[in-house]
């Protein structure tokens, strides 16, 4: 009986499997680094949310209780095409990263002997603001907020 030997059979498998196990550690490696951007990416969307909201907040009390100020001044004359612009600043913890950019505008009515005014708030808040402003420049870690509000008075 003559025996032939086999090799090299063994060795094959051994590679296709490492290249199983290689490509499947290497797509279970950018999942999970795709999932961290996303979640990072959702925390900063809800900062820049808070951060819009607290924008809301500053613009309703300046014009609400502060009538006489400079910026409900300045509301009062600015229309809704051309707002007035200001930017919140002083956002403390987690919401100091963003910029805030309120802008007012308003419009007279008269209804019946009652005359009122009426303003449009538009809040924006990012992360990266262009030129100190909001909307800012887009890139791969930009987030933005924006809320719109109508008060009248």
């Amino acid at each position: 009986m003559c025996r032939e030997r086999q090799s090299g059979f063994g060795i094959a498998t051994a590679i296709f499997l490492l290249l199983v196990l290689g490509s499947l550690t290497a797509y279970l490696v950018t999942l999970t680094g795709t999932r961290e951007k996303a979640s990072v990416l959702d925390l900063q969307g809800v900062r820049a949310y808070q951060a819009a909201r607290a924008g809301v907040e500053w613009g309703a009390y300046q014009l609400l209780r502060d009538s006489a100020g400079a910026y409900a001044t300045a509301c009062d004359g600015a229309s809704y095409a051309a707002p007035t612009r200001q930017n919140l600043s002083g956002l403390a913890g987690s919401l100091g990263s963003f910029t805030v950019s309120v802008e007012c505008g308003s419009a007279s009515f008269t209804e019946t002997s009652n005359s009122f005014q009426v303003y449009q708030l538009r809040v924006t808040a990012c992360n990266a603001p262009a030129a100190g402003v909001c909307p800012g420049t887009v890139g791969p870690a930009y987030v933005e907020r924006q809320l719109q509000v109508v008060i009248s008075r």
